[in-house]
Order: structure tokens, then C-alpha cells, then sequence
């Protein structure tokens, strides 16, 4: 029998999940590599909720467990047809390869044969089990993108994996498929990962990886202006807009995340101030409420009932369009190595993502100290804060004509 357990059911914090096997009058539990809260662990089912107004990634961590448990139980299966004796230590071990093993020991095994994209399919196998399908995906993309470009020429060797290949591979990204920069960036960096581990595994010794440079470029992004939200809140809507404005505007007047967003409940309101904490970086928040919010949160009897991330882009943008912000955007690209500049109106470009920029750079702007802007936003550093604030040129400069160095003072 396996059944999952956390390994401190009465933590205030994150505490990792075990499994337990209770095999040939065995008992011992494995690590499962995940944690958890408590408050997010459902004891009859042993398995995190999958509801989305409580927490988001029940559903990821719940398919990873039963993955681990389909793998507990074939290798069980695998002892008893093959007459193995049966050791906790030697199921452990052979548990541990089976399940988070296929990279990590891959120079334990017959790699002789291998090529880079066997070794590296492997690779996005053992991500699929152990960190769920989205990860998987990423990799698999760029996996797809480097056989597309390494098309019809002899099977990949790490040996081959040089500077060369690598300038190829984004030029290739950027001017043969016509993508983004950034996304080549994307691609190199998954890249540069792969290459990274299996040399640590001793798998080939080619450390060319280690000068591959991230490309990137910064991207157009918006944000509202207080009298463009002003005019959002104010805008007669239909329902589903109505509420997809609701979740965005608490975004606007805190500057969560979209994910932090919509767990909020009344318990999140602490008197004066909104207390959350990120799911991303784990990281405690404490915020003012804003008199807009404690509008929507009487008008629901707490928060706006969730809604997906799809759904609130969809409609955040009709709401914008309804509320006439057409506010002409030239948004700047590179395509094949050429500067693109394509018009549009700003209610095309609004997304969940808009809130929060908007939040942080209106706080700029009003003049609050970047300083207590970052322990809202939770970044890392002044520069990566910086980043998110869209305060153009020409508004600077307005701001500086009254300052006493440009009147001669």
C-alpha cells in the first residue's frame, strides 16, 4: 500500500510530502521532492486541493503523486515477477533511479549509443514525472527547435555544441522563423540547462555552454494611467466583464500578481491593510487597502470569485474596449533582424499582467519611495523594479522642467 503523508501536519509553512510504502511487512517512507502548506493538504484523500479559489497548483503536484505511486507500484510488481528479494534499502534505491534517476545517473547507465536529443528526450521525460507537463513542455519546445534547425545533418553530438552552433541556432530562431528575440534567448537558456547538467554527469566535456550568452530585448509593455483606471471603474459593464474588472482593478490598487490575486479572501484583510503572501516567492506582503477595493469587497461579501487567467485577458480587454481606452500604442519589435513598429489601441494590449505594472508605476509616479514600492512588489532589486515601471521619456521630462537645476536657480 502507498499512501501519502506531510511530513509536519501541524507546520505554519511549507513541509515536504511523504510517501509512505508499506510493502512485504515493510514499513518506510521516499521524499516525493514536493511541499506543501497544510492548509492546502486534504487528509481523507492524501493529495492537495484542487480548488482554485484556495490554492492553484493542486492540480500539477496531485499528478506528480500519482505518477510516483504508478512508478511505486510497477516496481513492486517488477520484485515479485522477477523474484528479487525484497529490501526497503534496495527498493529505495531502485525507486529513486526509476523516478528522479534517468538524468541525475545517466553515467551510471550504457550511454555509449546515446546521442544529445535520446539523452535530452530522456531528460524531458524525467521532467514530465517529477515537475509536471508545463516544465516538460518548455523543454520539449526547445528540443524541437534545435532538431529543426539541425535538420539533415548527421545525428547531434554534445561535441558539436559550439559557439558556432549556437550563434546558428539563434540566427536560425530570429531571421529563418521570423521569431522573437526573446524567445530565441528562451530556447539558448534551456539550452545552456541541459548542456550544464550532463556535463556535471560527466557526460561529455565540452564547456563551450559555459560563453553562451542570453539574448534579450526589452519588450513594449503598457501600463494605465490613474485617470485611465479611473474611467475602467467607472464604465457601465455586463457580467462577466464586470467581474474580470473587478479582479483587475484590485491588481491595479496593489500590484499582486494574478495568481496572488485571485486566492485572496476577507481573512486576507487585516484592518487597515491587505496581508498576502506570494505564491511564487513565498514572500509575506502587507498593503494599504485601497477604497476601491473595500468597494468590491463589499459588493461581493469578500473578494470576486475566481476566474481563469484566459478568461480575465479575454474579457479584461472587452471591459477596456467598452471604457473607450483607445489611447493610441506603438509597440516596437525585431522580426528577421528589422525594427518593427505596429500601432494599436490600448485596450488591445491590456492583460492581467497590465495591473500590476499599472499598480507599481502609478506608485512611482504619485512619488511613494522605491524603496516601499519593492516591499510591495516583491522584487529582488531596485534594477529588476525599474523594469516594470513605464514612466517614458517625455513624462520625465515634464516632471524635470520645474526642477530648479532647468529654471537656472
Amino acid at each position: 500500500m502507498i499512501v501519502f503523508k506531510l511530513k509536519d501536519p501541524k507546520s505554519t509553512k511549507e513541509t515536504p510530502i511523504r510517501m509512505y510504502c508499506f510493502l512485504e511487512k515493510e514499513k518506510f517512507y521516499i521524499y516525493t521532492r514536493q511541499k506543501i502548506h497544510p492548509d492546502f493538504w486534504i487528509k481523507t484523500s492524501h493529495r492537495v486541493t484542487q480548488e482554485l479559489k484556495v490554492f492553484r497548483g493542486g492540480k500539477q503536484i496531485n499528478i506528480i503523486l500519482d505518477n510516483l505511486e504508478e512508478d511505486a507500484n510497477t516496481l513492486y510488481r517488477e520484485f515479485k515477477i522477477l523474484g528479487l528479494k525484497f529490501t526497503k534499502e534496495e527498493f529505495k534505491n531502485k525507486f529513486e533511479e526509476k523516478a528522479f534517476g534517468k538524468i541525475k545517473n545517466l553515467n551510471k547507465l550504457d550511454h555509449t549509443n546515446k546521442s544529445f536529443t535520446q539523452l535530452y528526450t530522456e531528460y524531458i521525460e524525467n521532467i514530465l514525472k517529477t515537475r509536471g507537463k508545463s516544465p516538460a513542455d518548455n523543454h520539449h519546445a526547445a528540443l524541437a527547435m534545435i532538431q529543426k534547425y539541425y535538420k539533415g545533418k548527421k545525428e547531434l553530438s554534445f561535441e558539436a555544441i559550439d559557439a558556432q552552433f549556437f550563434t546558428g541556432l539563434m540566427n536560425f530562431i530570429i531571421y529563418d522563423e521570423g521569431l522573437t528575440i526573446n524567445y530565441a534567448g528562451t530556447i539558448g537558456a534551456r539550452l545552456k540547462t541541459f548542456m550544464n547538467l550532463t556535463f556535471k554527469e560527466k557526460l561529455h566535456k565540452n564547456i563551450d555552454f559555459l560563453h553562451f550568452k542570453r539574448m534579450s530585448e526589452e519588450v513594449d509593455t503598457v501600463a494605465l494611467s490613474a485617470e485611465e483606471v479611473d474611467q475602467l471603474i467607472k464604465a457601465p459593464l455586463i457580467k462577466w466583464w464586470d467581474r474580470a474588472r473587478d479582479i483587475f482593478i484590485i491588481q491595479c490598487f496593489t500590484g499582486l500578481r494574478f495568481s496572488d490575486t485571485i486566492i485572496l479572501q476577507k481573512a486576507n484583510i487585516q484592518g487597515a491593510f491587505l496581508e498576502s503572501k506570494s505564491l511564487k516567492t513565498d514572500t509575506p506582503t502587507i498593503i494599504p487597502i485601497h477604497k476601491e477595493i473595500l468597494k468590491i469587497v463589499e459588493k461581493y461579501d469578500g473578494f470576486p470569485p475566481p476566474m481563469t487567467n484566459q478568461r480575465v485577458n479575454k474579457y479584461i480587454k472587452e471591459a477596456a474596449k467598452s471604457a473607450k481606452l483607445n489611447r493610441e500604442v506603438i509597440i516596437t519589435t525585431n522580426i528577421k533582424g528589422k525594427t518593427i513598429k505596429t500601432k494599436y489601441e490600448l485596450w488591445e494590449l491590456i492583460s492581467t499582467h497590465t495591473g500590476r505594472r499599472t499598480a507599481l508605476t502609478n506608485m512611482a509616479r504619485q512619488g511613494i519611495d522605491l524603496n516601499d514600492i519593492r516591499n510591495i512588489s516583491g522584487h529582488s532589486s531596485l534594477l529588476q523594479l525599474q523594469t516594470y515601471l513605464k514612466i517614458g521619456n517625455e513624462e520625465t521630462a515634464k516632471k524635470l522642467l520645474v526642477h530648479p537645476f532647468f529654471q537656472g536657480k
